[in-house]
């Protein structure tokens, strides 16, 4: 790093030190893996939808395609009435914003409402854009380690870790990368303990949980006007590449967060892909369906095969542990990339000696059990 040039001197302090978020790899990247061809490929690192996007959605991109010239609705309304009527509970367009994204949203929050030097909390291991999000707007990272084997954080975690100072409050529920669900009991103590913070309770996967409309903290947004739920149209909706994802809480949060977001965030095809999306009942409800089948089938083989799998996952991923078989992570991690098949885990992801593995189709789930299963039995 050239330290004499003049965007080196005059950069953001804390940017010269960050970590880069490291995604999970692409096609293109498992593809340089030799030896492996496109049809040997099973890319389960990155929690997509194994089914891919609506019918509907790609229908609706196709048809929209010639409006691309044209500058999009900035406030996104058709959208948000959209969402607004899916979610139901009385919620309304002023209680949803909007963005590129769910992760997005998660600056937005903090630099809403929250100031430099202020804490943020989360829970460890979680998502690391919160913590990478918090340094790049000087504000303080306070990550709350979560214990083996479950990985739950509770309200006396942050009790112990709060102080009553902190800010604002990330609880990832299923949390990623361990698939568990903090309780909505647990959501509502920490709410009440919080009082003086904001609480966001980040919903990217809560599709994939077991009765996902009754667990959802957003049936806790009229007890509590501290919280924010954020959710996405990556991951049930299988719309990672357009990069739509919405907050939903208070309107006179949703009002401060509009001042933040970029006029034209979310172009045409984005917003109408969404809508369709949402109108496609029955490829979310087949998409739920294929999910709950295949993490109940990763679930028992590996546990059959002698893994510590993190009880109870609720998400479309399953955290599993080789630690009982004398086994690394780090090595299978490895083997399975040169059989073109992609999982997360050490030392990239995390120092715990786990491995990430997102379900996908029936096929690919079978397949990756066999390749396991043969790694550690060799």
């Amino acid at each position: 790093m050239n330290r004499e040039s003049i965007f080196i001197r005059n950069a953001n302090s804390a940017l010269l030190t960050l970590e880069p978020y490291v995604a999970g790899p692409t096609l293109e990247d498992i593809m340089r893996t030799p030896r492996t061809t496109h049809e040997q490929i099973i890319k389960l690192s990155s929690n997509e939808n194994p089914l891919g996007p609506s019918p509907k959605a790609i229908e609706t991109i196709q048809k929209a395609a010639p409006r691309v010239s044209l500058y999009p609705s900035a406030k996104c309304e058709r959208l948000r009435k959209a969402i607004a009527s899916a979610l139901g509970q009385g919620l309304m367009t002023d209680n949803i914003l909007v963005a590129a994204g769910s992760s997005e949203i998660f600056s937005f929050i903090i630099r809403a409402f929250s100031k430099p030097s202020d804490k943020i909390l989360f829970g460890n291991p979680s998502f690391s854009v919160y913590g990478d999000a918090a340094i790049v707007d000087g504000r303080v990272p306070v990550p709350i380690s979560l214990e083996e084997p479950l990985f739950d954080i509770t309200c006396s975690d942050i009790e112990n870790q709060y102080g009553g100072t902190a800010r604002i409050l990330f609880i990832t529920r299923p949390n990623n990368p361990t698939s568990r669900l903090v309780p909505l009991g647990e959501v509502r103590k920490i709410c009440k303990l919080a009082k003086d913070a904001i609480v966001v309770c980040d919903e990217a996967y809560i599709e994939f949980a077991e009765d996902y409309r009754n667990v959802t903290a957003i049936n806790l947004l009229s007890e509590f006007g501290n919280l924010l739920v954020t959710r996405t149209f990556s991951k049930a909706y299988g719309l990672s590449d357009l990069r739509v994802g919405y907050a939903v809480g208070p309107s006179e949060a949703i009002e401060v967060l509009f001042k933040i977001r970029p006029k034209w965030n979310n172009g045409e095809l984005s917003q109408e892909a969404a809508i369709a999306a949402l109108s496609d009942t029955e490829h979310l409800k087949k998409t739920l369906a294929t999910v709950r089948e295949g993490r109940r089938f990763l679930s028992s083989h590996l546990s059959e095969m002698g893994f510590e799998v993190t009880a109870d996952p609720q998400g479309n991923f399953v955290f599993a542990s080789p630690s009982p078989l004398g086994v690394r992570a780090e090595y299978l991690l490895k083997e399975l990339m040169t059989r073109g098949i992609a999982v997360r885990g050490p030392p990239a992801d995390w120092k715990l000696n786990y491995l990430r593995i997102s379900v996908g189709m029936e096929v690919q789930n079978e397949k990756v059990v066999t390749a396991i299963r043969d790694l550690v039995h060799r």
